[in-house]
């Protein structure tokens, strides 16, 4: 992989980065609109401390709520969601991992980003802290297409989100149930911490 190629990594993997924090913004506000679209404090106090996991997660779960009745709508937005996840993975793997360009895997016409993370391999009976993922450039492009489709996906269907009844349950909610809630919330941040 001559210098060229490896300008051209950087280039991608800097769209890639760019591209996983839209993406990562474009959850929480889903997540926002899907808990309650009106109160200005969800997303910064409960939203944002959420690992992305679980953010995805937790959309999944409003989902199954707010499309209950329409099972085709229910499917597609579960699919969306789980395709963010895929790209979780990769997220993860290319911004916590430790990036390896160095000659010997230039000439390869790859580059490797190891990621250190205590995992037992059942086939193998043993444990390793090392996962090592390669990446072309061509890969990282068919890798950042991929991301701009789900963002756009997700851009056509912000409309419909906020379309979203969120306050029903609140409006009804005695204040035990609100207390209670408030309490379970706080509790959830302060896992997250």
């Amino acid at each position: 992989m001559g210098n060229t190629s490896v300008n051209s990594a950087y280039e991608v993997i800097g769209k890639l980065a760019i591209g996983f924090s839209r993406l990562e913004y474009l959850t929480e506000h889903v997540l926002t609109l899907m808990i309650a679209q009106n109160d200005f404090m969800v997303e910064p106090l409960l939203v944002r401390p959420l690992s992305f996991f679980r953010k995805i997660e937790m959309i999944k779960s409003c989902i199954d709520y707010h499309f209950a009745d329409e099972p085709g709508n229910k499917e597609k937005h579960k699919d969306l969601f789980s395709r963010i996840d895929k790209m979780r993975t990769l997220r993860n793997s290319l911004i916590h991992g430790e990036w390896a360009i160095d000659e010997y895997e230039r000439n390869k016409g790859c580059i490797i980003v190891r990621n250190y993370k205590l995992k037992y391999q059942k086939s193998d009976d043993y444990w390793t802290d090392l996962q090592e993922d390669r990446y072309t450039v061509d890969k990282l492009n068919k890798n950042h297409k991929e991301l701009e489709e789900i963002i756009k996906e997700i851009e056509l269907f912000l409309p419909k989100y906020e379309k979203l009844e969120t306050r029903s349950w609140l409006d009804k909610a005695s204040p035990e149930d609100l207390e209670r809630f408030k309490k379970e919330v706080a509790k959830l941040i302060n896992e997250q911490t």
